[in-house]
């Protein structure tokens, strides 16, 4: 059991199907670019939805018009990935995106150009 620096509470840790898990289980969910390797990543969030303990926050992040071999879903909006995190049962309570370098977000999804994405998502 490690501990919390800042508020020193335990802090456990799993690294298991999640899932798996029972739901109403979690404070805190961290999806840290996965969406792009699963066949479902709809499922994916409805799950993580449906784990959350009231109040619960999800952090995600994701790409956009970056194909690679074990990139098995491809985002190519932002405005897509928004409408499946609402589809899922979330809302947006902050967001950050980096687009390709030198290039507005927007430039890249018209050109297709690689941009990344991240999220505080919290049930809706």
């Amino acid at each position: 059991m490690l501990q919390d620096a800042a508020r020193g509470v335990p802090v456990t840790y799993h690294c298991m199907d999640f899932l798996d898990f029972a739901a109403g289980s979690y404070d805190v969910i961290v999806i840290g670019e996965v969406l792009e390797h699963v066949e479902h990543p709809d499922a994916f969030l409805r799950k993580a939805r449906e784990l959350l303990r009231p109040g619960g926050r999800v952090y995600v992040s994701t790409c956009l018009n970056a194909p690679e071999p074990d990139h098995i879903y491809l985002f190519s909006t932002r405005a897509e990935v928004a409408q499946m995190i609402r589809a899922s049962g979330f809302s947006v309570e902050d967001e950050a995106c980096l687009p390709y370098e030198g290039r507005t977000a927007e430039l890249c999804e018209a050109e297709r150009l690689p941009v990344n994405v991240a999220y505080i998502l919290k049930p809706s």
